[in-house]
This record gives C-alpha cells, structure tokens and sequence, in this order.
C-alpha cells in the first residue's frame, strides 16, 4: 500500500480515491448535524454522529471500553485496518484520529480538506447507506 500525504497524520485524497475499494480501508464519517451525512458521503464511509458515539452525556469523550469495542466492532473496524477519519468540519477529524490513536489505533489518517476540499476537487459523494 502507498503511503498517505503526511505518514503520521494527513491522506489526500488521490490516495483515498485509489483505495476505496479497498476492503481493509474504512472511512469514518464524523459530524456534529446528521444530517450532513444523509446529504452526501464518501462511498462506503460509515456515519458517526458525534453527539452519540464519542461523546457521553457530560459532553466530554467517551473512553468506556465495551462502548468502544462495540463502535468499532458495528463500524467493521479491525485493528488491522487502515482507517480514515473525514468530515465537514475540520476540527471532527483530527478529534477522530485522536480518539482512534488514543484508544491504541495506528493505521488511522485524517482526509486533508476534509469533506470542503472532497466536494472542491468533485470526488463522487453518494447518500446510499
């Protein structure tokens, strides 16, 4: 596999496009508003709202183990998998790589631009879940 843009945090996406079909490659999709997601997304690319996965009640991260292992586990992801974090707002996707990394993830990058440059460069989106 190619690397990324930057190999400890930042995949462009050319290199995303390459490798969508790519099935130890899952793309996670954060946001604030759900309805972002419904609106368009990267083929493939799992939602999670933010609100109700990463964070707890007190808004502050979730790190309970069994909620996580099961996150991941409805997600498809393995730890062997190549995981790229995206969204509409920038600060979302590296709170997503964060939180992968912290909770002992390597193969985790940010898409550079996020969602903005993704639709600027006119990749494909689709809203089929």
């Amino acid at each position: 596999m190619e690397h990324p843009t930057h190999p400890h945090v930042l995949v462009d996406g050319r290199w995303l496009a390459d490798h969508l079909d790519d099935p130890n490659v899952r793309v996670i999709d954060i946001h604030l508003d759900s309805t972002l997601y419904a609106q368009g997304h990267i083929p493939g690319a799992v939602h999670w709202p933010a609100l109700t996965t990463l964070l707890g009640p007190d808004f502050r991260t979730k790190f309970d183990l069994d909620a996580t292992d099961a996150l991941l586990g409805q997600s498809g992801i393995t730890n062997e998998m190549t995981v790229v974090v995206c969204s509409d707002h920038r600060a979302l996707g590296a709170w997503g790589f964060w939180f992968l990394k912290t909770i002992g993830h390597d193969r985790v990058w940010v898409l550079d631009g996020g969602m903005e440059k993704r639709r600027s460069d006119g990749r494909r989106l689709t809203t089929d879940v």
